[in-house]
Order: structure tokens, then C-alpha cells, then sequence
């Protein structure tokens, strides 16, 4: 690629539009274009410093789609580093007939060059969460009460710390039903993240920890990531992590367990929790009940036995009983626990085996309220 201040490896960022390689460069407030088809030769340059009122330079590049009322429109989005969403219609740059300023918008900054998110809508990693594009695009503009990352709060912006670390990466997984953010775990400990990943059908949140995931890709609908020291791995398949136990956590919101007769706000004391789980193997589980907000940490504990059915081939027809790919069983707690909420927390190992937790009982009594 010619054309260009200094050598190509100072390019940031590519991204193709219409037909055309669009092109981010360090600490450049514009950006550099290929020819239609063209993935090599020379550049040129459309200056943003007029257009652009925060100043600082391009950080990425990307589009959208909106269906006005005649039809589908197709818009290209400039970010900016200091948060201004710059948002154009067109297919040639050096043409002013066909290239026209749409927008200009301002939000909180993006964080990293992988910033936007490409699902059913653009959506904007940002140092208030990650937005909506259409939220930035709002007459009062956006904010984090937009974030579809509001549920995480400070888990996640605590983060912005680490805002220059690379690694900060969303992306949309179809195949797992997931929307993955990749987050720097420190500023200076290199190949330290976190996944902060959503469940796209109920919209809930967890974390992924131990994926020291630089980068991630969906290819082929499988989900790779690169790590910090080199190495590509193929990420979300088979029952063990690499060769070792997956280790989960799962701990449920607080319950006041309000009958509609004020036993939310009384003393409860809590005798059983029966966990109804089922699994095709005997994982490691154990469980502990927090209440009143003082957290309780299970170890890692006792084998849940799966189902001793018959093996086929060798059974007695309709003698012998029939084995179950996944056993349901309830797993019982003894809790001894007094207070006025109360969560369960349960941490399971498994290796080459699967489980679901369907549902939580509480066994407990209702004493004088506190108030």
C-alpha cells in the first residue's frame, strides 16, 4: 500500500465498505481509501480535522443499517478516540455527489480498536459500557443508562483502568447464543482477561475466566481465540477445558422469600435447600448459603452420582431398567442459616460431563420481623 505519512504497519485498522478497504492510522484524525476491488496500491486520504470538533485521531471504522420509510439505507460510522461518532452515506469518498455527511454525534469514548460489535444493531464499546449505535445517534446523546452492559456496573467500568492494555474485543458468538466481551484483567500483568459474556436469549450475564484471550474470531460458526503468547485455541467445545476441570460458579440473586404476607422483611431460619440438577456424569458439587449480603464461599465438594440404568445390548428387555443420557436428581444442602434474605451459591467441577440446573427449594421457618 502507497500513499501513505510513513510505513504501513501504522495502519490500525482496516474495514471494507461498498466494495472499498477503508483504513485507520495511528494518531491520524482521517482516513485512508483503496480503490473499488483493490486490496493493494495507493491510498488516498479524506481529512477529517474540519468535520471532526473533539480533535484526537480515527480510532475505527464500521457501518450500520437503517430502514427509512423508501428503504434499507446502509450509513458508514467514523469513531473517533475522543467520542465523537461521525456518520456518512456514499460509496466514493472523492465524489461529493455520492459521499454526504449524515451525522455527527457525541458519546463516551470507545475503548480499544475493536470497539464495535456487529449484531442485529451496532452497538459501541465505550467507556460507559457498551451502547447501543442508535442511542449515540439520540438528541440528548447517549449514556450509560443505555449500556446493555447496565447490569454489570462496576464490574465492568472498574476496568477502564486498563482502557490502553490491548485485548478489549466484543463480538457476537450465534452458535453458543452468546455476546462476548473480552475485558484486560490488569494493566500489567500481559495475557490476563476476562469474558464478560450475555446470554442473547435471556439477556443474563456471567464471566469466563482462564480464557487468556487476546483476540476472538467466529469462523466456520466455531469460536477460536488467540492468546497473549501466540497460541490459536479453539474455544466452547467438548466437556473439559484444555485437559483440565471446567470450575463454575453460579450464585443466585438475593431472595427475600416475600409470601404476601410481610415475611420479607422477617428473620427466617433455614434448615434445607434442594437443588434439583441433572447430569450424565458425576460431577463435583457443593453448595453454601449466604445471607443478609455476607458472602459464604463453597469449596469444591462432594460427587453427584449419575444414573446406573442398563447398557444396551446387554440389559433384559423389559426386565432391566433404562439408562437416561441425563439423570435428575435433587441435591439436598443442609444450610443452618438465620437471616432476612438469602442467596445459594454453588460451585461444581466437571470434567467430561454435562449438568443442568433446573431449580432451587428452600426449606426454612419464619420468626419475628426485624422492623
Amino acid at each position: 500500500i502507497t500513499g501513505l505519512p510513513a510505513i504501513q504497519d501504522l495502519l490500525t485498522y482496516v474495514f471494507s465498505f461498498k466494495g472499498r478497504l477503508y483504513f485507520a492510522y495511528e494518531e491520524i484524525l482521517g482516513f485512508y481509501y483503496l480503490a473499488v476491488g483493490a486490496i493493494q496500491g495507493a491510498v488516498d486520504f479524506f481529512d477529517l480535522s474540519q468535520i471532526a470538533r473533539k480533535g484526537f485521531y480515527v480510532m475505527s471504522l464500521g457501518s450500520f443499517s437503517y430502514n427509512s420509510c423508501s428503504r434499507p439505507r446502509q450509513y458508514f460510522l467514523i469513531v473517533t478516540s475522543n467520542g465523537e461518532y461521525i456518520v456518512y452515506e456514499g460509496y466514493d469518498p472523492d465524489n461529493a455527489a455520492n459521499w454526504g455527511l449524515v451525522g455527527r454525534y457525541n458519546g463516551p469514548p470507545p475503548i480499544g480498536r475493536n470497539c464495535l460489535i456487529d449484531t442485529t444493531e451496532l452497538i459501541i464499546l465505550t467507556l460507559d459500557g457498551a451502547i447501543p449505535s442508535s442511542a449515540m445517534r439520540k438528541d440528548e446523546g447517549a449514556s450509560d443508562d443505555d449500556a446493555i452492559t447496565e447490569k454489570l456496573g462496576r464490574l465492568l467500568t472498574d476496568l477502564n483502568v486498563n482502557a490502553e492494555t490491548p485485548g478489549w474485543q466484543g463480538l457476537l458468538y450465534p452458535r453458543g447464543g452468546a455476546l462476548i466481551i473480552n475485558v484486560p484483567a490488569s494493566d500489567t500483568e500481559a495475557g490476563h482477561y476476562y469474558q464478560y459474556v450475555q446470554n442473547t436469549k435471556t439477556k443474563s450475564w456471567g464471566r469466563y475466566t482462564n480464557w487468556d484471550a487476546l483476540c476472538f474470531v467466529v469462523f466456520n460458526r466455531r469460536l477460536y481465540f488467540g492468546t497473549f503468547d501466540g497460541r490459536v485455541m479453539l474455544a466452547d467445545e467438548g466437556q473439559n477445558d484444555d485437559g483440565a476441570e471446567i470450575t463454575l460458579n453460579a450464585k443466585q440473586a438475593y431472595n427475600y422469600m416475600e409470601d404476601g404476607r410481610g415475611s420479607g422483611s422477617m428473620n427466617k431460619q433455614f434448615h434445607f435447600a434442594k437443588v434439583l440438577m441433572a447430569s450424565d456424569g458425576t460431577p463435583s458439587v457443593s453448595a453454601r448459603l449466604s445471607v443478609d449480603f455476607i458472602e459464604d464461599v463453597p469449596p469444591y465438594g462432594e460427587d453427584v452420582g449419575a444414573n446406573d440404568g442398563s447398557i444396551w445390548d446387554e440389559a433384559t428387555w423389559d426386565v432391566d431398567p433404562w439408562a437416561s443420557d441425563m439423570y435428575t436428581q435433587f441435591f439436598q444442602v443442609a444450610l443452618d442459616k438465620m437471616g432476612v434474605a438469602a442467596s445459594l451459591w454453588l460451585r461444581v467441577a466437571i470434567d467430561g460431563v454435562e449438568m443442568e440446573w433446573y431449580a432451587t427449594q428452600y426449606i426454612y421457618e419464619v420468626s419475628e420481623s426485624l422492623f
